[in-house]
This record gives structure tokens, C-alpha cells and sequence, in this order.
């Protein structure tokens, strides 16, 4: 089941871009996996509820004129509510074409190695 949500963009001057989330969102779906196994206690994500756009320490942006172009914008986006995990992270899937754009326009790849996702928490 997909359903709708907003963020807002944040730039970080070591070459991040985050879309944040509101973080009461995350902090549901925390309460809902430790109601389904109480023995599961999530940590929220260091950076609170986000959507990482741009990893400063894996890529920078070819077009850095542009880089906070759209600080504090409010970018509509859907997130699957099906919660993957690994070992360490708790996540959900997420679409948002406006992302994709962005990344287009700081002349990136408009995808990432890993598919859009929100971490809802980790373990650590």
C-alpha cells in the first residue's frame, strides 16, 4: 500500500542532500514493529526521518552553481508501507520523480546505487 507524504529540502555544505521527513512518521512505524516483537527496539536514524538524495561521500554534484537551488522546498513524495530490513536498517521503498529531477539538474544520474527508500531506524 502506497501512501502520500512531504518533506522538505536541506542542503548541506559537504555535498548532502536530504529530503526531511516529518519525523512522526518514523516514529510510527518504530511503534508499530516493536508492537508486532516487543524484543525490537529501534533507534532513529541520525539524520531523523529523511530521504538521502545526494551522499556527499560517495558523489558531488556536477553542476554546483545550482547546489541549494531549492532550499526549504516542500517535495510531495509516496512511500510503500511494506518495511524492509537488513542486519543494521529498517526501511521503506519510496517514488518521487522530483528527486530524480534535482538530481538531473546537479548533472547526476536522476537514480542512486540503492533504490529511494525512508529509514525508519536502525539497531545500533
Amino acid at each position: 500500500m502506497m501512501f502520500k507524504c512531504t518533506g522538505k529540502l536541506l542542503y548541506y555544505p559537504t555535498w548532502w542532500l536530504i529530503l526531511k521527513v516529518d519525523e512522526d512518521v518514523c516514529r510510527y512505524y518504530r511503534k508499530l514493529i516493536h508492537f508486532y516483537n516487543r524484543s525490537l527496539r529501534l533507534n532513529p536514524s541520525k539524520n531523523d526521518g529523511h530521504i538521502t538524495i545526494l551522499a556527499g561521500k560517495y558523489e558531488k554534484p556536477v553542476n554546483k552553481m545550482l547546489w541549494g537551488k531549492y532550499e526549504g522546498d516542500k517535495i510531495e513524495f509516496s512511500y510503500n508501507t511494506e518495511i524492509k530490513n537488513d542486519d543494521e536498517y529498517y526501511w521503506m521503498a519510496v517514488q518521487c520523480k522530483r528527486i530524480e529531477e534535482i538530481r538531473l539538474e546537479l548533472g547526476l544520474n536522476p537514480t542512486i546505487k540503492w533504490p529511494w527508500h525512508l529509514t525508519i531506524g536502525n539497531l545500533k
